[in-house]
């Protein structure tokens, strides 16, 4: 079992221990009770330079024991001789895991600029860079679909005599809630044009 904590786990290593069962249940259950010792690994208690494994394996539990620390961008994580020796796929996965982390955009261009193997280098870059457009097609796609449920909102109370909602009082609602007031509003209509 892996811990990701930031703190370590006092916790007994013993499956059955972690049970809580009804002490009035315990002789009637307990045989149908697994009982074995789990490995518990912790991060907490693990120095960066300890972690042992593949260099996936490292790269990736150093990530996750840096992003409960906060440590995103320390030179541990950035270690370009791990990542020399990844799959793109792998580094692909870590600087997305990186950058949804909400890191300072400004501290992770520099850490990126600080590499020093060109390859390691223009290969972050690259994909920071695609992760960004992705991000700023997203919010296209989600601005263009809040305008449409927007749209369907004010033509609907138009067509019932409503005053019109503001529409930047309504931008400030999730798509849930503005399908949401559509319906309601669609019934509405429903219920007092369609009879």
């Amino acid at each position: 079992m892996l811990a990701q904590n930031a703190d370590l786990w006092q916790v007994s290593p013993r499956f059955a221990e972690l049970l809580d069962l009804p002490e009035s249940l315990v002789d009637d259950l307990s045989h149908f009770v697994p009982d074995f010792t789990m490995r518990l690994i912790q991060l907490a208690e693990l120095g960066f330079e300890a972690i042992r494994g593949t260099p996936a394996g490292i790269l990736t539990l150093r990530v996750m024991k840096a992003e409960r620390l906060r440590q995103l961008l320390d030179k541990t994580v950035w270690d370009e001789s791990l990542f020399l020796e990844v799959p793109r796929e792998i580094i692909e996965s870590i600087i997305r895991y990186i950058l949804n982390a909400d890191v300072d955009k400004a501290a992770f261009d520099s850490r990126v600029a600080n590499i020093t193997n060109v390859e390691v280098r223009s290969t972050a870059m690259t994909l920071a860079q695609q992760i960004r457009q992705e991000g700023r097609q997203e919010g296209r796609k989600e601005g263009q679909e809040e305008g449409l449920w927007i749209g369907k909102i004010l033509n609907l109370q138009e067509l019932m005599g409503l005053a019109p909602a503001d529409p930047g009082d309504l931008f400030a609602h999730g798509i849930p809630e503005l399908e949401r007031r559509y319906e309601e509003l669609r019934r509405e209509y429903e219920a007092r044009f369609r009879r």
